[in-house]
């Protein structure tokens, strides 16, 4: 039979000064302290909701361009359209509904970035603008074989201010000047 004896020295249990707290030797295992089961289930609660909270911040990625997504513009009468519009001059119509299948409509419709987009109130058109100084009027309702633009503005003018703003000599549709 074997004995284990603890053998403690007394210096260590010993204040050096006064205003010292008095060492305490504390025992590491579970069974001897009464609120450590509390503790590790309250460390397991807490390790769960941080995991929850932090495993998926996103619902869903609309992954498909190539580049950078620049602007995107959402559908003021449809709750589940979506247009962006990438660097690489690609726009792509999104129904967030079938998310999974990816863009409803794909279209390289500039040669520069795409820099704005924006629905026209009925939600049946979009306007896109690029660096290739060009505004295209798309129709929100295409299909898939339809890529080409329902109207091309070029902002290219000859105002001999280069500030000045080349918009003005542009007859826009009734329903985008409302």
């Amino acid at each position: 039979m074997k004995i284990k004896t603890i053998s403690r020295d007394s210096r260590d249990f010993v204040r050096q000064r006064k205003s010292e707290l008095t060492p305490v030797a504390r025992s590491m295992a579970p069974e001897l302290h009464p609120f450590e089961k509390a503790r590790e289930y309250k460390r397991a609660v807490n390790a769960v909701k941080l995991n929850k909270h932090f495993a998926k911040p996103f619902v869903g990625a609309l992954s498909g361009h190539f580049d950078g997504v620049q602007c995107m513009a959402k559908n003021p009468s449809s709750l589940s359209m979506l247009v962006s519009g990438a660097c690489d001059g690609e726009i792509r119509r999104w129904s967030l509904t079938n998310r999974k299948n990816g863009a409803v409509w794909i279209t390289p419709a500039h040669q520069g970035f795409v820099r704005g987009l924006a629905f026209s109130r009925n939600g049946h058109h979009f306007i896109s603008a690029s660096d290739d100084k060009t505004v295209k009027l798309w129709s929100a309702t295409a299909d898939k074989d339809s890529t080409d633009p329902l109207a091309t503005y070029l902002g290219r003018c000859a105002l001999p201010n280069p500030r000045a703003s080349c918009a003005r000599g542009v007859k826009w549709p009734a329903w985008l000047r409302a």
